[in-house]
């Protein structure tokens, strides 16, 4: 999974959301938490730069992979098994994200409602809560410029490759509720000789930009504050390229 996604800049992906905290709030944020986090890769950095930091995963082998990795047991680090619709940490924190369209594993509109309740309780006052999910452009297959479903990533060694399919043209997707049924396959080699393969179906729904505002603003507790075509400030919120990501600042009330 690291290999996979291994080509994300996460330093710079982190250093987005602390300057968008500082220019909302004018002072540097303290605490964060970042839901779906996997192997914890912006939880761990978080804490590398002495934030009190804080990931929340639902999967108990990953967080126990998470814990594995280098600065896993950072004292300023905490793991919570825990669902991102109902979770209570023993302080707020300033800064919460959810990230690689984790947001997509929320199928339904009570899902994401309990979610946007659950982490403003979670959150300090005016705290933010920064949404990484795909481009609408992604949803349709003739638009270009959409984000790539088939690639390959090497270790840093160059003897592992892992090649990702994030997705089939085959799948299934329920125009009604936006639901897909979603093909993940994983295959890695060393020195080309397979030594992992694994296939899962995942269901993911399809939020877009109109309904996610909508969603926001019925809730109550939340104040749309910007959005961006990517994890970075220069890129955007636009129809066309450059802007690849759906990136989404929200402020809690």
């Amino acid at each position: 999974y690291d290999i996979a996604f291994g080509w994300r800049d996460v330093a710079a992906e982190c250093a987005f959301m602390l300057d968008q905290y500082r220019m909302a709030r004018g002072r540097e944020a303290r605490s964060t938490v970042e839901l779906a986090c996997g192997p914890g890769q912006h939880a761990r950095l978080f804490a590398a730069r002495n934030l009190r930091s804080v990931g929340v995963e639902l999967n108990n082998d990953m967080v126990a992979y998470a814990q594995s990795q280098p600065g896993g047991n950072d004292p300023d680090i905490s793991w919570f098994l825990a669902d991102m619709r109902d979770f209570t940490l023993p302080e707020p924190v300033d800064l919460a994200c959810c990230l690689m369209d984790s947001l997509s594993h929320l199928l339904t509109l009570d899902d994401l409602l309990r979610n946007l309740a659950a982490t403003a309780r979670n959150l300090t006052e005016g705290g933010l809560y920064v949404l990484e999910q795909s481009h609408p452009r992604d949803a349709f297959a003739s638009a270009e410029g959409g984000m790539e479903n088939e690639w390959e990533a090497e270790d840093e060694s160059g003897e592992v490759v892992v090649h990702t399919t994030w997705g089939e043209p085959e799948d299934a997707f329920d125009f009604t509720t936006q639901v897909g049924l979603l093909t993940v396959t994983m295959r890695a080699t060393r020195d080309a000789e397979a030594i992992f393969w694994r296939q899962e179906i995942i269901p993911s729904r399809l939020w877009l930009a109109g309904e996610m505002e909508a969603i926001v603003r019925a809730s109550g507790q939340w104040h749309l504050r910007e959005r961006f075509g990517a994890m970075d400030s220069a890129v955007p919120w636009q129809s066309d390229l450059p802007a690849w990501r759906m990136v989404t600042v929200l402020e809690r009330k």
